[in-house]
């Protein structure tokens, strides 16, 4: 049976609107990652966590497929498993009982497959998250946590040829006093890996952000109130008067742009009022006094 006009124009109108949706679902999501990012880079890791948890939200709406939306989840990730380095009894991996930054590591893993991160960066990375789990271990007195991620992933490490030794005599003394673990400074660690991922992403901000930016500008820079929209008029109320020159009909580029043709109508605010071509001297016409609202209503009106 073929399909009716309506049920046509119903799916038509859901395929728009979800596409819709889609979009700013995205828009939504790149605006929440920036936010995070900067509450991250800042130390405001509560922030980072309550952002974190609205972009998981999020996440069930229907989105975008681009790279750019699955390279931000990437250090998402990877920055929430940083951010609970130091808790040994949180777990984001359910079939492994894998240390926050082992977790970690593998999402980076990841993103290097994926992406094709620098391979001298990775691994300088990969050491750091590693050498950073055995001393928190170390600090939480799990000494066998520490000698087993120490076993897995620093081996036969060129690199750490003269840390190995050392870790493994702290361990096995269970020296919690020793130098190099009092020293140890976890925040340096998420600051770089914060520096490591911020250096991978575009700096252009977010298009919410860029929307805001230029509402915000464009009502501090004119005070621009509409008071009232019919028959095709608009009062403007509080203008940045600079712009215009009161002896003439010109006014700032900026203006004409927005509303043309434009006259000055006398009354009792000598506002300066933009009609369209010949409603001016219908105006004029009527002996009614026009006065917008200053406050109008948004809502129904109640009985």
């Amino acid at each position: 049976m073929a399909e009716s006009g309506v049920s046509i124009a119903v799916r038509y109108e859901e395929t728009a609107e979800s596409l819709v949706e889609m979009g700013i679902n995205s828009w939504f999501l790149d605006f929440c990652f920036s936010a995070a990012l900067k509450a991250f880079g800042r130390g405001q890791y509560r922030d980072f966590r309550q952002i974190r948890d609205v972009m998981g939200v999020l996440l069930e709406r229907p989105l975008k497929s681009e790279l750019k939306i699955v390279k931000q989840l990437r250090i998402m990730q990877c920055l929430s498993r940083i951010e609970a380095g130091e808790n040994l009894d949180c777990t984001f991996d359910r079939d492994t009982d894998a240390t926050p930054l082992e977790s970690a590591v593998s999402v980076l893993e990841m993103l290097q497959q994926e992406f094709a991160l620098d391979e001298e960066l990775l691994n300088t990375s990969r050491q750091m998250l590693m050498e950073a789990a055995i001393v928190i271990c170390i600090l939480n007195n799990q000494f066998e946590e520490a000698l087993r991620i120490l076993k897995k992933y620093l081996p036969k490490d060129p690199n750490t040829k003269k840390l190995q030794p050392l870790l493994r005599d702290i361990i096995s003394e269970k020296n919690t006093a020793h130098p190099m673990i009092q020293n140890f400074c976890y925040e340096t660690v998420k600051q770089k890996m914060f520096q490591l991922f911020d250096g991978l992403l575009d700096a252009t901000e977010p298009f919410l952000v860029s929307v805001c930016i230029f509402l915000s500008s464009f009502h501090y820079s004119t005070q621009l109130f509409l008071r009232g929209i019919g028959l095709g008029w608009i009062w403007v109320e509080e203008f940045n008067y600079s712009s215009f020159n009161s002896s003439s009909d010109t006014a700032g580029p900026f203006t004409l742009c927005l509303f043309k043709p434009y006259k000055w109508i006398k009354g009792k605010a000598a506002q300066r009022v933009f009609l369209p071509e010949g409603y001016t001297e219908k105006l004029e016409r009527c002996n009614k006094s026009k006065e917008c609202d200053p406050k109008p209503r948004l809502e129904p009106e109640t009985v």
